[in-house]
């Protein structure tokens, strides 16, 4: 089963609304918008054909960052969005310069297959820009660690991300599609189609 299937998405979003707005008799309340900032959302994209159990955690680390702006940023929160709530996102985490490699996909967590040398918790991680970091490899790489809960085919599509520069907050919305289905699934179905791919 190819693990490395990959295809861009039409949707963007490039600023993200923080809360809801909630429309009563009154007014309209409590609503803000984060501007995306220095550090841009990736490029829209998703990735599929993959094969999970149900409640073990697997490993998507396709995202790596690279910080160019002229000062460190700290992440403050990360989240899923547009995704079923049989997907669960139990962890992530902030792997740095000393790794040795980037990769993609590990149906476990945390990943064994590649060094990713020091891990450390996302919520509260420091970046640096890159003429600040050390010898190895450049940018952070984000690994989060999803788990489904139900025998299926699922997908997440994509992830909210909010960091902290200079004492201002920004945020945006990344469009990250992950296709996943279990053995369950697969039982019925020759494969675990992306979306907008024909079965």
């Amino acid at each position: 089963m190819n693990h490395t299937a990959q295809r861009s998405t039409r949707l963007s979003s490039r600023v993200v609304r923080a809360c809801v707005a909630v429309l009563t008799t009154a007014a309209l309340a409590g609503c803000s918008v984060l501007q995306a900032g220095p550090v841009p959302a990736p490029p829209d994209h998703g990735y599929g054909n993959l094969t999970v159990e149900v409640g073990k955690p697997f490993s998507d680390a396709f995202e790596t960052f690279f910080i160019e702006a002229d000062e460190p940023i700290t992440i403050t929160k990360l989240e899923l969005i547009d995704t079923p709530s049989e997907m669960k996102l139990v962890d992530v985490v902030v792997a740095g310069e000393q790794r040795t490699s980037n990769f993609q996909f590990e149906p476990v967590y945390p990943p064994v297959e590649h060094d990713m040398g020091p891990m450390v918790p996302a919520i509260g991680a420091t970046l640096l820009p890159l003429d600040q970091q050390g010898d190895g490899l450049m940018g952070y790489t984000i690994i989060m660690a999803i788990t489904v809960t139900e025998p299926g085919r699922w997908v997440r599509g994509g992830y909210h991300l909010e960091y902290e520069m200079g004492g201002v907050t920004y945020g945006w919305d990344a469009v990250a599609e992950i296709t996943v289905c279990t053995p369950e699934y697969l039982e019925q179905h020759d494969e675990c189609v992306m979306n907008g791919e024909q079965p």
